[in-house]
């Protein structure tokens, strides 16, 4: 996804098939989201934004957990 294409979602806000999280979830709250989005028409779980758009980011030791 480009840089502009994600900044745009985010603008968007949260919705029926975008989800914000600020911190990593775990593994099966991931997994939840999934399986709601699979129950519908698909959607974007996007990590390290808080619920109102704010980019936080993510430690480093968070990202090593999931690349």
């Amino acid at each position: 996804m480009k840089p502009e294409d994600l900044m745009s979602l985010i603008k968007r806000g949260e919705g029926a098939d975008i989800e914000f999280k600020e911190k990593l979830p775990k593994d099966r709250d991931i997994a939840k989201q999934f399986v709601c989005f699979a129950n519908s028409d698909g959607g974007k779980l996007i990590i390290g934004v808080d619920k109102k758009g704010n980019i936080k980011g993510l430690p480093a030791e968070e990202l090593d957990k999931i690349l």
